[in-house]
């Protein structure tokens, strides 16, 4: 008997960019009809399961806005920007560079919310895969103001959009390239999205720390301090 075809859509926006593969892969293994979405994905594995991937820069709405309406519907809208902590006083970020940040993890993100939301079915879930820069760092104060940004319009979002029960979370995962950027973490990441993906977990406007407790035991370490 021939496996059975997938008839739930799932759309990954920033597929090249870090998680995106093992978010793909874990999905198509759920049961997902997969599109895979980046300006360039050649560097990608489809693994012959039911992924397309689809070379489209995020930014170009109209492109996205008919991959959208040749789908018909979304049953899940991932959207993938991870944050490298940029070693950047505040002083020193320009006027540019802190609207880059902002167009890059937040303007864009919002503005392909807007365009999928026609096609989204009741009951579809939204993730975003941010970062925890939100609970603030030291240098990159561009990047980490547009991740809170992200963080605070995900539980706006998930209100407003209650009444047809679609769901929006954020996935905050360590930032890239940081000694704890392993193989083994982006695949918790992808498992973060598979649950908020999942139906009646119950969560909705939630952003979910993937650390393994680092941020936690951070502030543990500082209440043993001797006074």
């Amino acid at each position: 008997m021939l496996p059975a075809t997938p008839t739930k859509n799932a759309i990954v926006i920033g597929v090249a960019a870090a998680f995106g593969q093992e978010i793909i892969l874990r999905l198509a293994e759920d049961g997902y009809n997969v599109s895979a979405v980046d300006k360039d994905t050649s560097s990608l594995t489809s693994s012959g399961k039911c992924i397309n991937l689809i070379n489209i820069e995020r930014t170009d709405q109209p492109k996205l806005a008919a991959l959208f309406a040749a789908l018909k519907q979304i049953d899940l809208l991932v959207i993938n920007v991870p944050l490298t902590l940029a070693d950047t006083r505040f002083v020193d970020i320009t006027d540019d560079q802190f609207a880059a940040a902002m167009h890059y993890f937040f303007f864009d993100v919002v503005a392909a919310n807007q365009i999928a939301y026609p096609y989204l079915v009741n009951g579809a879930r939204i993730v975003h895969v941010s970062s925890k820069g939100f609970l603030g760092a030291w240098g990159g104060a561009h990047t980490i103001a547009a991740s809170a940004a992200l963080v605070a319009y995900t539980r706006s979002l998930s209100l407003e959009l209650t009444e047809r029960d679609i769901t929006v979370n954020t996935v905050a995962p360590d930032f890239v390239g940081s000694k704890w950027d392993q193989t083994n973490a982006r695949t918790k990441v992808a498992n973060a999205v598979a649950f908020f993906a999942a139906p009646n977990n119950g969560v909705s406007g939630e952003t979910l720390l993937v650390d393994d407790g680092r941020s936690l035991r951070m502030t543990e370490s500082r209440r043993r301090t001797p006074y």
